[in-house]
């Protein structure tokens, strides 16, 4: 197989596999959770000031097998639906970060974590698994987790934003190292961006450049006497 055919195979076993919408869902979700997991600990802690660390770890236990992940969940998906469908973008993937920070806005997912709370403290207090006086009190200072949820998923927006930059400083440093021939140069910087790279929505712009930057990675790693000819970042770019 030629460098030609195998950079060709590269990018399309790549772009074949991805299915981008269901990729954001899931990292918004994932982040969703740990954010809000968080925030309940904090939480707990603040609202509950007579319990003791055992019985504060009690009731977060009671809430997470009464259905606390799974409605954070759910109120992160339907939020992210209804914000697409409000943005016009109901079938589409998100373009960037800000847009999806947009959507989970209007989809107004702060008011459905708020009810998911309720409905599991509901569930749990009909049950008799904690007492209607906790139940009670976890409602009264709900705003608190709430607004420690809302504040870290706009932090988390903000340092999404901020770590794409970096990786499209990364990129350029990446291809200045490529014009030099300089591969200690050109590593450092490709585990900078696969380093980012995890911290970013999956978005398809930056994937099909980080894509190239991989591509011609593993080409040098794998070709003998490899040339650094500019014609493999126009074929790159080109995938």
């Amino acid at each position: 197989m030629d460098i030609l055919e195998n950079i060709n195979e590269l990018g399309n076993r790549l772009i074949e596999s991805l299915d981008l919408k269901n990729l954001q869902d899931k990292f918004l979700n994932s982040n969703f959770g740990q954010i809000a997991n968080n925030a309940i600990d904090a939480g707990l802690k603040v609202i509950l000031p007579d319990f003791i660390e055992d019985e504060i770890i009690e009731v977060k236990d009671a809430l997470i097998s009464g259905g606390f992940k799974e409605a954070i969940n759910a109120a992160g998906q339907n939020a992210i639906e209804l914000g697409k469908k409000i943005l016009g973008i109901e079938d589409a993937e998100f373009t960037s970060i800000e847009q999806a920070e947009n959507a989970v806005e209007k989809g107004k997912f702060i008011d459905k974590v708020s009810d998911g709370i309720d409905n599991v403290l509901d569930k749990l207090s009909n049950s008799k698994i904690i007492p209607d006086n906790i139940s009670s009190l976890i409602k009264n200072g709900k705003d608190l987790i709430l607004n420690n949820i809302s504040n870290n998923v706009e932090n988390e927006f903000t340092n999404e934003i901020k770590a794409l930059e970096k990786v499209e400083k990364y990129i350029g440093n990446w291809e200045k190292y490529y014009t030099k021939k300089d591969l200690d140069g050109l590593t450092k910087e490709y585990n900078k961006i696969e380093k980012q790279m995890k911290k970013i929505l999956p978005l398809e712009n930056i994937i099909k450049n980080v894509n190239k930057i991989q591509n011609i990675h593993e080409l040098i790693n794998n070709t003998e006497n490899f040339d650094f000819s500019n014609i493999y970042l126009e074929l790159a770019e080109n995938l």
